[in-house]
Parts: C-alpha cells; sequence; structure tokens
C-alpha cells in the first residue's frame, strides 16, 4: 500500500511513506523495499526508495500517494510553474487544477496530491486535498487526511493514537507535536518489528518507512522529523520485566538536501554494522536524472540519533502484540550511545528501562 496524511492540528504535520511502487494498487511491495529487522544484505547493495513530498521555495509542502513513476512524471510538470503562478490565485488551488488536468489526460485518479502553503495575512495555512481523501477525527489531532491505498489503515492508526494519547498523562502526549513524534514512531516501530508477529493478517505495508513534516507558524516553514533509532525488545512471559533485543536494529538519518537515508544495523557484542543501507531520493531536485548514491551515504559514523522509538513484542498478547515507547528529549539524555566506523554502542541505564516497563505496566 501506499499513504500520504496530514493533520490539521495546533501543529499541522505530514507523513508520508517513501515505498517505490510501480502499480497504484501495490499491496504487497518485495523484501527489499521493505524495511524491516530481517533485511540482510551487503551495505554495499543499496535500495532505491522513494520520497513522496517535496517542500517548495515558498514554504509549500507537497505530498503524494500513488506509483513512483507517475508522481515523478507530475513533479517534472508541476516545479517549473511554481514561480510564475499567478498573484491573484491561491497556490494550491493553481496547484490541484494542474493535477485535476493531469488525472483527466490519463483517465482516472492516477495520483494523489495533499499540499499546503502559508498564509501570512491569516497565520494560517491553505490547504489543497483531492476528493479521494479518508477523513477523520481525534481528540489530539483533531482533523486527519489521508490519501492512498493504505489510506484508511493510517487514518486510522492515527485516530487511534490520538484518542488514547489524548487521555494520558505523560507530559510527551498532550502535546501535538511529541505525539506526532510518538505517533510516527510507534507506526514505524510496528512496520520495523512486524515480521515476529507469525499471526498478523493484513500486516501494514505502505512503504517501509514513514516520514513525518511539521510546520512552525512562526518560522512559517516544514521541518523534517527527527533522526530516529529503533530497536526491537521482546518479553516472553505475561507479566514478566525482563526483555531481549533483536540484533537488527534500524536508523533513519534525515537530510534536508535530499539525502536522507535508513541503515539496518545489525549488533554484535555491543558493536553494530550496516547491513543493509536504504538511500531517499527527493523528487523535486532529482527528478531530471537518476543519481547514485555516494559514498558517504554508507557512512553512519556521524549518526546520533535524536529520538529512540523502544517497540516491545509481546507474542502471548491478542489484543496488545506490539507496545512502543518514543523517549522525549529530557529522557533522551539517559540513552546513552556512541557511533563509531564500524557502527553504534548502545548501553541501557535503569532509568530507561523503566521507562520502557511503562507502557507494559499500563496493559497488563
Amino acid at each position: 500500500m501506499t499513504a500520504c496524511l496530514y493533520a490539521f492540528s495546533s501543529v499541522p504535520f505530514y507523513v508520508t511513506d517513501c515505498l517505490a511502487t510501480n502499480r497504484y494498487d501495490l499491496s504487497t511491495p518485495t523484501v527489499a523495499a521493505t524495511i524491516n529487522s530481517d533485511n540482510i544484505g551487503d551495505a554495499s547493495d543499496r535500495n532505491r526508495l522513494f520520497q513522496k513530498y517535496f517542500l517548495g521555495p515558498k514554504g509549500e509542502i507537497f505530498s503524494f500517494a500513488g506509483p513512483s513513476s507517475k508522481i515523478l512524471e507530475f513533479i517534472s510538470e508541476i516545479v517549473p510553474r511554481l514561480d510564475g503562478i499567478p498573484v491573484n490565485q491561491r497556490p494550491m488551488q493553481y496547484v490541484a487544477n494542474v493535477l485535476d488536468q493531469y488525472n483527466r489526460a490519463r483517465n482516472g485518479p492516477v495520483v494523489s496530491m495533499i499540499a499546503s502553503c502559508p498564509f501570512p495575512e491569516k497565520n494560517a495555512l491553505n490547504t489543497a486535498c483531492c476528493s479521494q481523501a479518508v477523513t477523520k477525527t481525534s481528540d489530539l489531532f483533531e482533523t486527519i487526511f489521508a490519501i492512498g491505498s493504505g489510506a484508511e489503515e493510517l487514518a486510522q492508526l492515527f485516530k487511534r493514537y490520538g484518542t488514547r494519547a489524548s487521555g494520558q498523562h505523560h507530559a510527551m502526549y498532550q502535546l501535538p507535536a511529541e505525539a506526532a513524534v510518538g505517533a510516527v514512531g510507534a507506526a514505524n516501530g510496528t512496520l520495523a518489528f512486524q515480521s515476529y508477529d507469525e499471526t498478523a493478517s493484513g500486516k501494514m505495508t505502505w512503504g517501509g518507512y514513514l516520514q513525518l513534516n511539521l510546520y512552525d507558524f512562526q518560522r512559517r516553514r516544514w521541518s523534517c522529523g527527527p533522526s530516529w533509532l529503533h530497536i526491537g525488545l521482546m518479553c516472553t512471559q505475561r507479566g514478566s520485566k525482563k526483555f531481549d533485543s533483536f540484533r537488527n536494529i534500524v536508523a533513519y538519518q534525515p537530510d534536508e538536501s535530499g539525502k536522507s537515508k535508513i541503515g539496518v544495523f545489525h549488533i554484535l557484542d555491543g558493536l553494530s554494522v550496516v547491513i543493509r543501507n536504504f538511500v531517499i531520493n527527493d523528487p523535486a531536485k532529482f527528478y531530471k536524472n537518476s543519481i547514485d548514491a555516494d559514498r558517504a551515504q554508507n557512512d553512519w559514523s556521524q549518526f546520533a540519533p535524536q529520538r529512540v522509538t523502544f517497540t516491545v513484542v509481546r507474542p502471548w498478547s491478542n489484543d496488545n502484540f506490539f507496545l512502543h515507547r518514543t523517549l522525549d528529549l529530557r529522557e533522551m539524555r539517559h540513552f546513552h550511545f556512541k557511533t563509531t566506523a564500524k557502527g553504534l554502542e548502545i548501553n541501557f541505564t535503569d532509568y530507561i528501562r523503566v521507562k520502557i516497563l511503562e507502557p507494559m505496566a499500563s496493559h497488563e
């Protein structure tokens, strides 16, 4: 599946997948294009992923769902026109009209879009959304719009998280921006470690990784989500406070210059090595030609995760197979890690262990 989500709350945010698809109805991505902890391969065997959003020169954001080739084709049409939008027309309405013409010329909604740009006079956003969007409401995220073949599943996940988070006392979940980080961490944690759920049907496969962008009204610009580390833990017995960590973890490094990447690491004797490297192309920068990844994108020695999400796998639980805990900025000070030329060194402190157990205690 492919999906994009826009939440219109006090802190608007976009969530887009980066799965490279060739068909609009692709429901089962290939293993090579899916980010999960089972992706084993040589680090030089880079897998190309496709960023399904791009940022415009005036604070706009354009996000898409559909086959990558068609999205790229449409972007090649719209990017040269952005500086020539008539002053008497709302920018997003102009772009929506161009997309409508593009789809009609191809006898159907080949590409779906949600896009926003700053509306300075009212300190607001001017947003255009396709008519096929799935709409949900939640206590914390207010109105949610989602497009793509995985729209219903993605919108429902954020609706549930927004409702559940608004009732939690942890300070992180009372702020829309922090709750958005927590929701994205939970969704990506499930994607990364869902292969351990042998009983699951209809697994979430809308795209190997969900990328987050948050809007800042004061600065009138979008910012990409934090660098991230996803760690999977196994709790094999109900009521147990012991867990084992999976040897494979997933790391995400966003880059606003168009060189974002994802790495799957294998931990061995405290050290980790990259076993699979995924490069994410920014379509607005690279739509004219295909660019190979440079050697620097294989180098994770400078990686410094700003957030860590722990996903606890509980094979004995029928209703809460996965539990997630994303550390807030204060808690991140207790997470000790070090990057080396070979990989990451990670040290679990007692403080972090207690924080991981918190969501488990509330679901017993």
